[in-house]
């Protein structure tokens, strides 16, 4: 069972909107050991908790462990979403909400990596007028969109967020938006491959992922 640290840490960042290295370049620690205190696989020293702290802009005093036994007593109360409907109680809405914030931190790591490639491949393909990395980059972020988007249509967690708790519907929004901007990276992709000489006549071993892009993640 991971610790109260890990998800405060994980929750923190995911209300930030920071990716795992933005949020380590804040905090001044690495983006492993951070992944690590986030995941429950490590415990920070005194001191690297009071830079998480200031990094995030909260007490140190809040992301100190909670007892046992008051997580046991919080876990047992109803809470009700805004639309007026019982929420899950306990640790399955924990759980739920857990899994929100991992989908959300995990997107905007993907989208930032994306993001660094990109740049990366384009101004290589413009340099050389070399178009095939840029094809092979535009078929695996094609893949990756789809399989988001197919989550967030298909995850009945993902579903019952957009009619739950005002922090459920913030993650599920942050999950959106992230997967939007990995569409506008593909289709910005798209059209530096489409302005390189002889691309149209190339472009059908890279098109499957046109129709995933077309169909928006909201």
């Amino acid at each position: 069972m991971q610790s109260s640290l890990a998800r405060k840490l994980r929750v923190l960042r995911a209300a930030k909107g920071w990716t795992l290295r933005e949020a380590a370049a804040e905090v001044g620690c690495t983006k492993e050991t951070l992944s690590n205190l986030e995941r429950g696989l490590q415990h920070p020293h005194d001191i690297t908790l009071s830079r998480i702290a200031e990094g995030y802009g909260v007490a140190f005093e809040e992301l100190l462990e909670e007892p046992e036994a008051a997580l046991a007593g919080s876990s047992s109360k109803a809470e009700a979403s805004e639309t007026g409907q019982p929420e899950v109680s306990g640790r399955q809405g924990e759980a739920r909400l857990d899994k929100l914030h991992a989908v959300t931190n995990l997107v905007q790591d993907i989208v930032e990596e994306f993001r660094t490639e990109h740049e990366e491949r384009e101004a290589e393909a413009l340099r050389t007028q070399d178009r095939r990395q840029l094809g092979t980059f535009m078929a695996k972020i094609g893949w990756t969109y789809r399989g988001i988007v197919n989550h967030i249509r298909g995850d009945v967690d993902m579903q019952r967020a957009g009619g739950g708790t005002l922090e459920e519907r913030d993650a599920r929004a942050r999950i959106i938006s992230a997967t939007e901007e990995l569409r506008q990276i593909g289709t910005s992709a798209t059209e530096t491959y489409l302005s390189l000489p002889e691309a149209a006549e190339e472009l059908g071993a890279n098109v499957a992922w046109l129709p995933g892009l077309r169909n928006r993640a909201s």
